[in-house]
Order: C-alpha cells, then sequence, then structure tokens
C-alpha cells in the first residue's frame, strides 16, 4: 500500500502542513478569483482554493490555462512536462501558467500543490514547499484524456487493467477506506485508486470489483535504486578516474557503477576536507553536521564527491575526508536546499572522546556503557539512550546476541561472541 509523500525518498525531506485561520475563505469562489489568487501565488489554504475544485466545476476546468495544447502519455517519470524532482522554478519555466493549489490532508490541515492544464486534462503535482526551490513530487490524475503506454487511465476499468498488467495487488484502506487502490508489480509506482469503497477498510475479493472504474491515477517518483535497476542504466562499474571525473561535479543518474561501494580505495582520491581528524559526536563530525543544508555542507567543504547509497529505496550521499577519516553524508535530496541526514563512518580513524570507534571491541563499549539498547534483524543495531545520544553501532549478523549459558549474573556483553567488533558508526544527531 503506498505512503504518498511529495518527494522521493528513499528518505527525502517531510513537507510542512499549513493551518490557515478558521472562516479565512469561503467555501468556494468564483471562478475569475481563483484563476487570478492561484495564478499568482499560493493564496490562503482553504476549501476555496483545493485541487478538488478544477475537477467538480467544469467551467474552471476549461478556463484554467494550457501548457501544452494536446494531453502526453503518462510515463514512469512525468507526464509531459511535469517530472520528478525538477523544481517549481524550472516547472514554471516550462509552463508559466501553473495553479497554486492546495490538497487537504487533515482536518484544517493542507499541503501546497501545482496545477498544469495539458490539452484536455490538468494534472497535479505535490511539491515540497512553497519556495522556488522546492521540487516537483506526487502526481495526481483525474482526467481521462492522460493515458498510460497501454491506454489505460481514469474510466478503465479493474477488468481492462487486469487484462493490460496481470497479476495485481488491491488494497480496500485507501483514502480512508473510500476507494479501492490497485498496483501491478509489472507497473511499478503506479497506483489506480476505484470507485469502490470497503466500510471495514478490508481488501474486496477480485470477483466483486471487476467493473469497478478508476476514479484517480497516482504516480509515485521512482526510488534511486529503482532508477539504478532498470535496463540500460549504465555499466555496474568505471574506472575510478572516471567515477572521480564524474561525482566530482554532482550527482550522475544513479547507476551501480556510482554507488557508496565503488568509492575508490585510495584515500588520496577522495576530497580533504580538514587536515585534521576530528572527534565523533552524536550530532556532528567535525565541520559535517546533522541537519547541515547541501549549500551549507559545500560551502564548508568545496570540494566532494556524490554518490547513491543503494540499500533499500536508496539515497544521494556526499563522500569525503576529514583528516585520515573517511565519510558519508547521506542527504534528504540532491537540492541546495536538502539536508544532512546522517553520517557515516566505516574506518577507524575518527573516535569518540572516550577513545571508541569502529574496530572497538563491543565488550570493551558495554563495560563503559550501561544503558544499552539494541534492534536485532539482519544486522544488528546497539546504541545507548543516555550516554552516546545520536549514535549508532551496527554489527554484522554474526554478532547479534546469541544465547548465554545460564548464570547468576548476565552481564550485556555474555550475549555477544567475544571478539565482536563495531563495524560502522552512524551519527543521526541527539536532538
Amino acid at each position: 500500500m503506498r505512503v504518498v509523500v511529495a518527494a522521493v525518498s528513499l528518505l527525502f525531506a517531510t513537507a510542512p502542513l499549513i493551518t490557515p485561520i478558521s472562516g479565512q475563505e469561503p467555501e468556494t469562489v468564483p471562478d475569475s478569483v481563483f484563476l487570478a489568487r492561484s495564478l499568482a501565488g499560493w493564496p490562503s489554504a482553504s476549501a476555496a482554493f483545493g485541487y478538488l475544485q478544477l475537477y467538480t466545476r467544469p467551467t474552471l476546468h476549461a478556463a484554467a490555462p494550457r501548457c501544452r495544447d494536446i494531453a502526453p502519455m503518462l510515463t514512469r517519470d512525468s507526464v509531459g512536462p511535469v517530472r520528478f524532482r525538477m523544481t517549481l522554478a524550472e516547472l514554471k519555466r516550462h509552463c508559466p501558467g501553473i495553479l497554486h493549489v492546495w490538497d487537504p490532508v487533515g482536518f484544517d490541515e493542507w499541503h501546497p500543490m501545482v496545477a498544469v492544464g495539458l490539452g484536455q486534462a490538468i494534472v497535479t503535482a505535490a511539491v515540497d514547499d512553497t519556495l522556488l526551490t522546492s521540487p516537483v513530487g506526487t502526481i495526481y490524475i483525474r482526467d481521462t484524456a492522460i493515458r498510460t503506454l497501454r491506454g489505460m487511465g481514469v474510466g478503465s476499468t479493474y477488468r481492462q487493467l487486469r487484462a493490460a498488467y496481470g497479476r495485481s495487488d488491491i488494497h480496500g484502506g485507501a483514502q480512508e477506506c473510500r476507494t479501492t487502490e490497485v498496483t501491478f508489480p509489472s507497473l511499478p509506482g503506479l497506483f489506480f485508486d476505484l470507485d469502490s469503497s470497503s466500510s471495514d477498510c478490508t481488501d474486496p475479493p477480485e470477483a466483486s470489483i471487476q467493473d469497478a472504474e478508476v476514479a484517480e491515477l497516482i504516480l509515485v517518483a521512482p526510488t534511486p535504486t529503482e532508477v539504478a535497476r532498470r535496463p540500460g542504466s549504465g555499466p555496474s562499474s568505471v574506472s575510478d578516474s572516471a567515477f572521480i571525473a564524474v561525482t566530482t561535479l554532482s550527482w550522475p543518474r544513479p547507476s551501480l557503477a556510482y554507488r557508496a561501494e565503488k568509492i575508490p580505495k585510495a584515500a588520496h582520491m577522495v576530497p580533504q576536507c580538514t587536515s585534521a581528524t576530528p572527534v565523533i559526536t552524536g550530532d556532528s563530525l567535525g565541520p559535517v553536521t546533522i541537519g547541515q543544508t547541501l549549500a551549507e555542507l559545500r560551502a564548508r567543504c568545496s570540494q566532494v564527491l556524490h554518490v547513491w547509497v543503494l540499500a533499500g529505496e536508496g539515497e544521494p550521499a556526499i563522500a569525503l575526508r576529514l583528516g585520515d577519516a573517511q565519510i558519508l553524508a547521506r542527504m534528504t535530496d540532491t537540492l541546495p536546499g536538502s539536508r544532512v541526514r546522517m553520517i557515516e563512518l566505516r574506518d577507524s580513524a575518527a573516535r569518540t572522546l572516550e577513545g571508541f570507534g569502529v574496530g572497538t571491541r563491543i565488550a570493551d563499549l558495554l563495560a563503559t556503557h550501561q544503558d544499552l539498547a539494541m534492534i536485532s534483524g539482519e544486522t544488528c543495531l546497539l546504541f545507548f539512550q543516555r550516554s552516546l545520544p545520536g549514535l549508532t553501532f551496527p554489527l554484522p549478523s554474526e554478532a547479534c546476541p546469541r544465547r548465554p549459558k545460564p548464570r547468576r549474573r548476565t552481564r550485556p556483553q555474555d550475549f555477544f561472541p567475544r571478539d565482536s567488533r563495531v563495524t560502522a558508526i552512524w551519527i543521526k544527531g541527539s536532538r
């Protein structure tokens, strides 16, 4: 089941919610007022300027300015000029007459959206914020003119979708159980909301929705990992010199060739920001801090490598050296205003004030810090709630806790193999 957000991510900045002053706007305004105010910028958040007004009022739909004369085909990455991750400023250069509207996401809470006229259709898209640097995120389609390559769209029945795309996943709890959501493994990122409700939010049997029609299409941005795994995404590796040349400028297209694991092993090839190796804290490592923007990081460390972490959904990251320590700063996005989400260390050069770092024996760490908390899974994650706030210590699976032999008193270190060591440190922030 989807979780619709304004941006990719694997992992990207959460958009703000706007709470209007009660009674600030009427429920509707004349078409001329709607167009004039939403063309100029975002009006006060209210139902009067909600994006659904464009679909429930035919005269307003027809009067909205058009960016293209013909409705384009829907692709995995875009609908005509509306492309994922383009900024609001870039969209305005392609389509000067966009409308600034709102999506109700809760009681008196609103999320900014833009609406673009494309032929007989209007496409709406979420944006992270109302700034010109905000990226375009999830795309919504409620008009029949926008179709997929196989001709599916609003008004198509589930029967037709099933014939076109094969096996499906059906969820009855979408849109607060007002619609039934259908996805297809053969069509990643596209969600079909059928005009079929589920009173108890359960998944309806397939036989009961055969003739249900699509009321809305929702296209979610592809993750970096999805893009990297597409056919024709390029080689899985390149030479060290080519890697440095490409990633020094900015982020290349997500690719196996430019993932973090491919950073050259030779230390001199990774740009150095400081000559001294800083001390590990719960919020920073020298000039790199949690919550710092990409623009701020580049101002302090002008030479960096732009790489991809492709575990899970994937995310962009910055690689650089601080003294003898090589670090990976995982970012929320690739835009100048994106922020450092996590700092990852995989070598032993950087240490805490107590001298702990990558390679430290777990037994030594536990002997000093008694407030251990742990999450076990494919990777064990150790953290200390009070004494080392903001730090997480991943361990390999073979070092996950074992059941000790019965003793009168069992110490935390007894749960780990005797010589188990910390293999990485994640700085996530203590505030």
